[in-house]
């Protein structure tokens, strides 16, 4: 192995091992959670952190498809946690649900595995991994309901290094930043999409190995640019595209948008993880039930798109066995660790092809970045090799790694920058502009609600707080800290009075124009 790739892969194997002994023992004051707080912590710390429910009770056992001889699918109700309690809970998540008579104890209870389907105030269904026969397990019992550890991410992770060490030389020397990527300044676009979107698309489509996109918030990334990619790319004509993301709820957005353009697609992943709306269009509900494996792959080659989170695929990897892509987008790449998507990106066949064609990278690194739970010091990179590809820190992604190459190789063509936003009245965009986009010259689309010079707020003011919210958009509240006798640090009971009270005299002034989802 060349010394730099052995510099890369060791470093990198570190660092994903020292992430997963944090993630199991707890690292440093920092850390909120890892797998020994199951049997560490006691049970009034885990509510504060909201990493527990407790006092569940069965409410109802949905049946599984075998006639009713097991259930799956159970839900639970449970009393008020307290008024401090945030659930640090969503769907998706793997937890352990175990019984218990007077105070919860995961060491001494017979634990079940399951996955959070939905997440109410006061109850909570999950989907069993192992179905159960005996419905008495469960009755007339109280449960808890606590996080899962799983090692599950660190193999995708060492699974994903060993890929790219494998890859070919070609694709390996792009990542590393050791060959310039290629462009191909004669292609054209087939159509014109739109004029703030046009130029950005045909650097993309002109570049041949990777091409770098920044969207600032409300640039129309995902309802916009990622769509015109899409159909550009199906226009073409080539054999398939890759659309992942890291979080559930993003890749839920990508599959609105292709539902809502009318194209077709497949998702890799499980039910509880999947908005309701798609879960016809999961790889299992499709195609699953076809009889042969050369009936399945004839069906996933015959749609045009695949749809996943990054872990997903890195776990299901058998999915580049059945479909090559000529182009592979990732939204929210700045959120993505290394490790967590380099794998994807130099998925082979293991005769020196690649599954993967070019990728677009959609992120803004001043934006949230990937989620670390081990300390500066130890994620720092000290080898000057490793600096020599801009890697200075395996907190920082890919992404991020990959537009400061081009910078420092004075190359534009492959970064492109999404300069039009929607989202904000320029009184509120000025903010964010002056504090944290100086360099990317944001603009307005701008759309009616942008143009709007009133705010239409006519009944008279009640107080100074009325005067002020008539005639600004942005306002700065002072609101002293009442952090004495707080049970979690997630709350602040007086910001909360003072959110309900703006929300409270905004209602005031809308009456019957106001709008839950839009106001």
């Amino acid at each position: 192995m060349p010394p730099l790739e052995r510099a890369y892969f060791e470093r990198m194997m570190t660092f994903v091992y020292r992430e997963q002994l944090v993630a199991k023992t707890g690292g440093f004051e920092e850390i909120t959670r890892s797998a020994a707080d199951l049997w560490n912590l006691p049970v009034y710390k885990k509510q504060e952190m909201g990493n527990i429910i407790t006092g569940m009770r069965i409410a109802d056992a949905g049946t599984s498809e075998d006639n009713g001889q097991t259930f799956k699918t159970l839900t639970f109700s449970y009393p008020d946690q307290g008024d401090d309690f945030m659930p640090n809970f969503r769907r998706g998540d793997m937890v352990y649900i175990y019984g218990y008579d007077r105070e919860p104890d995961v060491c001494g209870s017979l634990l079940h595995t399951a996955t959070v389907e939905r997440l109410g105030g006061n109850d909570v269904t999950v989907r069993l991994v192992n179905r159960q026969r005996s419905a008495s397990l469960f009755d007339g019992k109280t449960f808890a309901m606590e996080h899962m550890a799983s090692d599950s991410g660190t193999s995708c992770a060492i699974r994903a290094l060993h890929t790219f060490i494998t890859a070919p030389e070609e694709r390996r020397s792009l990542l590393l930043g050791r060959r310039e990527p290629v462009s191909d300044n004669t292609v054209c676009l087939t159509r014109k999409y739109h004029p703030h979107y046009d130029q950005v698309l045909l650097s993309a489509f002109r570049s041949q190995d990777f091409f770098l996109l920044v969207g600032p918030p409300g640039t129309g990334k995902t309802s916009m640019a990622l769509r015109f990619m899409v159909e550009e790319e199906i226009a073409r004509g080539t054999c398939g595209v890759l659309l992942t993301a890291y979080t559930n709820m993003a890749v839920d957005e990508i599959c609105a948008m292709l539902n809502d353009a009318g194209i077709g697609f497949l998702r890799i992943g499980g039910e509880s993880s999947c908005d309701e709306r798609f879960r016809d269009r999961l790889f299992e509900n499709a195609v699953g039930g076809l009889d042969t494996v050369e009936n399945m792959r004839d069906a996933v080659r015959s749609v045009a798109v695949i749809v996943g989170t990054t872990s997903m695929l890195q776990s299901r990897p058998s999915v580049f066995g059945l479909k090559h892509f000529s182009l592979a987008i990732v939204d929210e790449a700045s959120q993505i660790l290394e490790p967590a998507l380099i794998g994807i990106l130099s998925a082979h066949d293991g005769a020196g092809r690649c599954c993967i064609d070019r990728f677009i990278l959609v992120g803004d690194h001043k934006q949230l970045p990937a989620v670390v739970q081990q300390s500066e010091t130890d994620s720092r990179v000290d080898d000057p090799l490793l600096h020599g590809i801009g890697l200075t820190d395996c907190r920082n992604s890919l992404f991020e790694r990959l537009m400061n190459i081009e910078r420092r190789g004075g190359r534009k063509c492959f970064v492109g920058l999404l300069d039009r936003q929607g989202r904000m009245h320029p009184d509120v965009a000025r903010f964010a502009e002056t504090m944290f986009y100086t360099g990317e010259n944001l603009r307005p689309v701008p759309l009616s609600h942008q143009l709007e010079a009133s705010l239409g707020y006519d009944l008279p003011a009640e107080d100074a707080m009325d005067g002020l919210l008539k005639v600004r958009r942005m306002i700065f509240i002072p609101v002293e800290d009442d952090n004495a006798g707080r049970l979690s640090d997630k709350v602040n009971v007086a910001e909360a009075d003072m959110a309900a009270d703006i929300v409270r005299r905004i209602y005031r002034f809308y009456g019957e124009r106001f709008d839950p989802d839009k106001t």
